[in-house]
């Protein structure tokens, strides 16, 4: 079904995100909550795992995670700078279409749902405190990952979607302002940690292309997948190792 509220949001160097979001029966599809079930995240994974023969657990919970954030918070921040509208990504409103290898597909919407108009502040806070944060931490407990490594994968993804609605011109500029403050502070508004904050050096403002990960995605314990070239921090020779 048509997305008239998206239109025009997906194009450039987001074109590849047309399918991304979908109106599907309200039938169809998984419920978000259900990636906060330990059995649900355990068969998904084994899903995984087979397009992955002899991956370690903790390479492929993290880029099981990385196609998941990708499917995700891109779409959703593309939405919110250029179309100014909210996709329902918290976790107990939202409903995802699964490839059959269990990676996230899309976003779902019900046939007849409206996107809300996304708020002046807080545009983020469905996606990371309704979303983000509840799944990393139930990836970190259930699986041998840390909640660093989840959050460096969120926030290279985030990032990378800020930095391309940054260079258009119906970009919302008080979002994009908000959003380079979140990968930018080392403090929430409440004073607590921020997740995303210093995980891509020089900084996140700098194009992706030029920038390294604080923390590897262990994708090199995956074989017969390539790395993450220059991205990658592990120095060059330990990579070319494993």
């Amino acid at each position: 079904m048509s997305l008239p509220e998206l239109a025009g949001c997906f194009t450039g160097s987001f074109a590849y995100l047309g399918g991304a979001v979908q109106r599907r029966d309200e039938t169809e599809g998984l419920p978000g909550a259900r990636l906060l079930d330990e059995a649900m995240l355990d068969r998904l994974l084994l899903r995984f795992a087979e397009r992955h023969p002899g991956g370690e657990r903790q390479a492929l919970v993290s880029m099981w995670s990385q196609w998941h954030f990708a499917a995700v918070v891109i779409p959703t921040v593309a939405a919110l700078l250029l179309a100014h509208r909210e996709l329902p990504v918290a976790l107990p409103e939202a409903r995802f279409a699964l490839h059959d290898d269990g990676r996230t597909a899309a976003i779902l919407l019900r046939p007849g749902a409206t996107l809300a108009p996304a708020g002046r502040r807080g545009r983020f806070d469905a996606l990371i405190e309704g979303h983000l944060a509840p799944l990393v931490k139930l990836l970190a407990a259930h699986f041998p990952v840390s909640a660093r490594l989840m959050w460096a994968n969120a926030a290279v993804r985030f990032a990378w979607a800020v930095q391309q609605c940054a260079e258009r011109p119906e970009a919302d500029r008080d979002g994009i302002a908000e959003a380079e403050k979140l990968l930018t502070t080392a403090l929430t508004p409440a004073g607590a940690r921020n997740p995303l904050y210093d995980m891509l050096r020089p900084s996140p403002l700098v194009a992706i292309e030029a920038c390294q990960r604080r923390v590897c995605c262990l994708r090199y314990l995956l074989p017969g997948v390539a790395d993450c070239g220059s991205l990658c921090p592990l120095p060059p020779a330990r990579r070319r190792q494993a």
